[in-house]
C-alpha cells in the first residue's frame, strides 16, 4: 500500500475509532462500486438516536427514539422495490437519502480501506477463531470444513 493510502486509512482509523459507521459508510460506498454490476447492492445507514440497553448508560442528549424507529430505515433499505437504485447511498432516519459526512465519500480511502480489510483477512483464519470460541483444537474445523490444515507459512 503506498505511503500516503497507508497514511491516510491510518489516521482514518483512528480518528473514527468512536464511530463505526463513518468506516461502514466507507466500505458500503467502495462496496457498491466494486459489485454493482454484479447486482449486489450495498447501502449504508444510520439508524437514528435509539433508545435500547445498549444506550442506558449513555446521557440523553436530544431525542432519542424507541428500536421499533431504528428497524424502519433498515426494514426499508431491505425490502424496498427501490433498492438498486438506493446502491451506494446513505440513509438517515427514516428511511431517507441523506449526505453522509464528506471523508467518506472518498474513492482514494474507499480503495485504502479495502486493502487494508483483504490485508487483515490474509492473516485470519476462521477456523482458529470459532475453535479458540468452542475451545477445539483448530484442525478440527479445518477437517470439519474440508479446509486441510492452515499451517502458519501459508497464511
Amino acid at each position: 500500500m503506498a505511503a500516503s493510502a497507508e497514511t491516510s486509512i491510518s489516521r482514518f482509523l483512528s480518528y473514527f475509532a468512536h464511530a463505526r459507521g463513518k468506516r461502514n459508510t466507507v466500505f458500503a460506498l467502495e462496496l457498491a462500486r466494486r459489485y454493482t454490476n454484479e447486482g449486489i447492492v450495498s447501502i449504508s445507514l444510520n439508524p437514528g438516536n435509539i433508545r435500547s440497553d445498549l444506550t442506558r448508560y449513555i446521557p440523553r442528549v436530544g431525542q432519542s427514539y424507541c428500536v421499533q424507529h431504528g428497524a424502519l430505515t433498515q426494514l426499508y433499505a431491505g425490502t424496498t422495490a427501490e433498492g438498486a437504485e438506493l446502491n451506494g447511498k446513505y440513509l438517515i432516519p427514516w428511511a431517507r437519502v441523506g449526505t453522509p459526512l464528506a471523508g467518506t465519500q472518498d474513492p482514494e480511502l474507499g480503495r485504502a480501506l479495502w486493502s487494508w480489510l483483504e490485508e487483515q483477512l490474509v492473516t485470519c483464519d476462521p477456523c482458529d477463531s470459532l475453535a479458540e470460541m468452542f475451545g477445539f483444537d483448530s484442525s478440527t474445523f479445518h477437517d470439519c470444513f474440508g479446509l486441510g490444515h492452515v499451517d502458519e507459512a501459508h497464511r
